[in-house]
């Protein structure tokens, strides 16, 4: 829901743009001068996009981090549950988990 929005958010932007560098077949920056309150504005449509896309990053991290979680007890699960049956099959679950693991901590970086 957030992406569409923000994807909605600066189709509206660019529609509406009198700004060189969103409009390609502008020449010079000069073409469309832009005054100071014009200026804030694009700045707080830009401030705003940052948040969203930030508060987005923040919403998928965590997301990720859940399911990277939910995959690590089912993995961990099946390990245990392993163990006594086939070794080779409970060394192969380890390796995974070692590398789930790896993943986790990718996410928490983020």
């Amino acid at each position: 829901v957030l992406q569409s929005h923000w994807f909605r958010h600066l189709a509206g932007c660019c529609s509406r743009s009198n700004d060189p560098i969103l409009h390609p077949r502008a020449t010079a920056a000069n073409e469309f001068p832009i005054d100071d309150e014009e200026e804030a504005v694009w700045k707080g449509r830009i401030r705003k996009t940052e948040e969203i896309v930030q508060s987005s990053v923040l919403i998928a991290t965590a997301d990720l981090q859940l399911r990277v979680r939910e995959l690590e007890g089912h993995l961990r699960n099946l390990a245990q549950a392993t163990q006594h049956q086939d070794t080779q099959a409970a060394t192969k679950l380890e390796r995974l988990l070692s590398r789930v693991d790896m993943l986790e901590g990718t996410c928490s970086a983020l």
